[in-house]
């Protein structure tokens, strides 16, 4: 009989470990991690609140994707802008709630709000599950607010 490698053994122990952890992980951690909203989503949901003042008309408009901040776990960040050659090429800096798809100017703390939104916001919270009653539990202010 062969005696088992540490590697063996410890690859052995992982493998069980992860096959039987779905088992006993029940929870809203699980639950909810898997009902957020993708960083594309987010930035779709960001250049929909732009629309209405003619922002994403501009010429080289883009919405890119900020780096995560450890503070605001459960925001997307992103900063609009447009090509505009010799001067500010910013639009703003925007934050997406990963939970209930609220978009905020991170720089004056406003809700971004439209028809347009509300319509994709309505799309998406439906895809992840959030009910009316669930989003009123659980929105918050936009970070820094």
């Amino acid at each position: 009989m062969k005696t088992l490698s540490a590697v063996t053994t410890i690859s052995l122990l992982l493998l069980s470990t992860s096959i039987s952890a779905p088992m006993f992980s029940q929870g809203p951690s699980t639950e909810l991690s898997s009902r957020k909203l993708t960083v594309d989503e987010a930035s779709e949901l960001v250049q929909t609140a732009l629309e209405e003042g003619g922002a994403t008309n501009l010429p080289g408009f883009g919405v890119e994707t900020e780096p995560p901040n450890h503070d605001y776990p459960n925001f997307y960040f992103f900063e609009a802008m447009w090509h505009n050659p010799g001067k500010s090429a910013v639009i703003g800096n925007y934050a997406v709630d990963s939970r209930t798809g609220d978009v905020w100017n991170a720089v004056v703390c406003k809700e971004m709000k439209s028809a347009a939104l509300r319509a994709k916001q309505k799309k998406i919270r439906k895809r992840i599950g959030l009910s009316d009653e669930e989003y009123g539990r659980i929105k918050k202010p936009g970070p820094m607010c």
